[in-house]
């Protein structure tokens, strides 16, 4: 009996330890709610995070490096932490697969807002387009500098063809267009 006992511990230490070069269990679960749990409550400075802030954007190297991915289409994904106005973040993971976008959207932190749960968008092209406005404020123009990314089914050639695409869907003309960010800050 004891030698049994000892023999089924062998047995269960045996099959506990890591096999080499061994893949991982697919367990068929899907790992983007996962994802967006293993986030923390508000971004830190220590986060591999891109934040578009009611301040401004933060850690813009991050959608600098992923842009740079996307046009070398490499499969590559980036992390963005988005404030509402109350200062609630709502997490996208934005996925690029080579060949389209995936946008995973998690508004579960957003204290304000109607929880949708993890939403999930696909799309064929993402465009990042930046224009210069001026603003007339308190009877002083002053120079804005606007910036919206949004991924479209819609392949539009140039930034015109993207402006006009944009003052289109503002006016109410019906697309698939889905708006990651936008950001209006005064220019320096």
């Amino acid at each position: 009996m004891k030698y049994l006992k000892i023999l089924l511990i062998l047995l269960l230490l045996c099959g506990c330890v890591k096999q080499e070069g061994a893949e991982p269990e697919e367990t068929g679960e899907d790992p983007i709610p996962a994802y967006f749990l293993s986030l923390p409550e508000q971004p830190s400075d220590e986060d591999e995070i891109f934040v578009c802030a009611n301040d401004g954007l933060h850690k813009e190297e991050l959608w600098d490096d992923f842009m740079d991915e996307v046009a070398d289409q490499r499969e590559c994904d980036i992390t963005i932490g988005r404030y509402t106005i109350e200062g609630d973040v709502i997490y996208e993971l934005l996925v690029h697969d080579g060949n389209g976008f995936v946008l995973y959207t998690d508004n579960s932190r957003d204290r304000f807002g109607i929880s949708e749960g993890i939403t999930e968008e696909s799309r064929k092209f993402l465009y990042d387009l930046s224009y210069l406005t001026i603003e007339e404020i308190n009877d002083t123009k002053k120079p804005f500098v606007n910036r919206y990314v949004f991924m479209s089914d819609e392949d539009l050639k140039d930034e015109e063809e993207v402006k006009a695409y944009l003052d289109e869907v503002s006016a109410g003309k019906e697309s698939d267009m889905v708006m990651i960010w936008a950001m209006q800050q005064p220019a320096e």
